[in-house]
């Protein structure tokens, strides 16, 4: 019997292929896997507080004299900066009570709250007119009681809004410095005698430029 060429070669074509599948089981491999190790470093925002420019701290204590009076005055100047790895384009202040007559903080005005700028050292020359009527009644005065109970705080940055440099660099790259001035009210009565006041004056770097809001915001460039 005469087979023909063509059906031979189909046939040995179909062997081959079944004896490639038959082995495919037993075929061995090398392989070999290597690795990139990552690792995330969230960035850190380290506040540091002088009342000098030299000795650092977390937090400070101040008191006025005991003898502090009606028309008397108070300066309060805190060094800040940021020993963090990472920077922040805002300083926050803000400030909440501790304990003391609520009285006596009506009669404490706050007449200067400023900070420096970046780089220029200088303070910003914020109006007293520009922080009245965010925190207070818009009475031309600024109460330490209005400024504690007021929902909003005083921000500060550089540049236009929304800020794009960072105000405390990180490392401690830059040292700003913040002045409040409180004068203790000429007009305050005898029932405010032997009265105190306690409060936190809170200190804060962020980046959370929602805060601001829209426009110029609760801050002072």
């Amino acid at each position: 019997m005469r087979m023909d060429k063509r059906a031979i070669f189909a046939s040995m074509t179909v062997i081959v292929l079944a004896g490639v599948f038959a082995g495919a089981g037993t075929f061995a491999y090398f392989s070999q896997t290597e690795v990139v190790t990552t690792t995330f470093n969230a960035a850190t925002v380290n506040v540091r507080l002088s009342l000098d420019g030299t000795t650092w701290q977390d937090s400070l204590t101040v008191t006025t004299p005991s003898d502090w009076a009606p028309g008397d005055t108070m300066t309060l100047e805190v060094y800040v900066r940021n020993i963090g790895t990472g920077g922040s384009m805002m300083m926050s202040v803000d400030g909440s009570k501790v304990s003391g007559s609520d009285a006596l903080a009506s009669n404490i005005n706050i007449t200067t709250l400023d900070a420096t700028e970046w780089p220029v050292g200088d303070y910003m020359g914020a109006p007293m007119s520009y922080w009245s009527p965010i925190f207070g009644d818009g009475d031309g005065f600024l109460t330490l009681r209005e400024f504690i109970d007021s929902p909003f705080a005083a921000k500060f940055w550089v540049g236009s809004h929304p800020p794009t440099q960072d105000y405390l660099q990180p490392a401690g790259g830059t040292v700003q410095r913040l002045m409040l001035v409180f004068a203790f009210n000429s007009y305050a009565g005898n029932s405010l005698q032997g009265l105190s006041y306690t409060f936190d004056l809170e200190i804060t770097g962020t980046d959370d430029l929602s805060i601001l809001g829209s426009g110029s915001g609760h801050g002072y460039v």
